[in-house]
């Protein structure tokens, strides 16, 4: 909590630099609405992230601290203190997204990664999909990084057809478990799924999909 409080802190008192990776194809959606939220908040401590770190800090323990991870759309760097408070070792975190003003997390399009395949014992999209024109090609990029016997994590917002978003983002996200799985490539054993409820009225719900890669 004390390194975290201070790093915040010297962003604070440092001026932000926004590192952009600009798309040359048609992959990737809602750049605008990306940069705009990027820069919008500098100190946001709990993101909805929680839930698939937490699955991954779940599906690991009690061995967490000896497994790789890549989270895939971070945004603020509170995602780097959230894994290494659920026991991710910090030379084992890598994050990336598309904007960042942080030095912890490496921008890049996560269509085609820099990094080797079979890196990650665990790879998160945290609310990614519905920022890809190919989600299919997304997924398959992310796992081509994982390692056999590692765990892919997507999460997504998904709600009745017709129901206005209750905010902005939800526009962009629509994606069941369902679905998702059916976006998986062959050889994925699914470990878990659901699709949870959220808000009063219980029509937009919050899904979930955790996959292992056996073959």
């Amino acid at each position: 909590m004390i390194s975290f409080v201070l790093a915040q802190g010297l962003r604070v008192l440092r001026p932000s630099r926004l590192r952009a990776f600009k798309s040359s194809s048609n992959q990737i959606l809602h750049e605008q609405y990306s940069e705009s939220a990027v820069l919008r908040t500098i100190i946001r401590p709990l993101t909805r992230a929680t839930i698939p770190i937490s699955l991954a800090s779940a599906l690991t323990w009690p061995q967490t601290n000896s497994h790789s991870i890549l989270l895939e759309g971070p945004r603020y760097e509170t995602d780097f203190f959230l894994l290494r408070g659920y026991g991710f070792s910090a030379d084992r975190i890598k994050l990336l997204d598309q904007f960042s003003t942080s030095p912890r997390i490496d921008v890049g399009d996560a269509h085609e990664m820099n990094f080797a395949d079979e890196s990650f014992d665990i790879v998160i999209l945290s609310w990614c999909l519905a920022y890809s024109a190919e989600p299919t090609s997304m997924i398959s990029e992310a796992w081509r990084t994982l390692k056999e016997g590692g765990v892919l994590i997507a999460c997504s917002d998904s709600r009745e057809e017709n129901v206005a978003p209750n905010h902005e983002e939800s526009e962009f996200d629509n994606l069941t478990s369902a679905n998702t799985i059916r976006l998986l490539p062959s050889g994925a054993t699914i470990v878990t799924q659901f699709d949870s409820p959220v808000g009063a009225d219980g029509r937009r719900a919050v899904s979930c999909v955790a996959a292992r890669k056996d073959s």
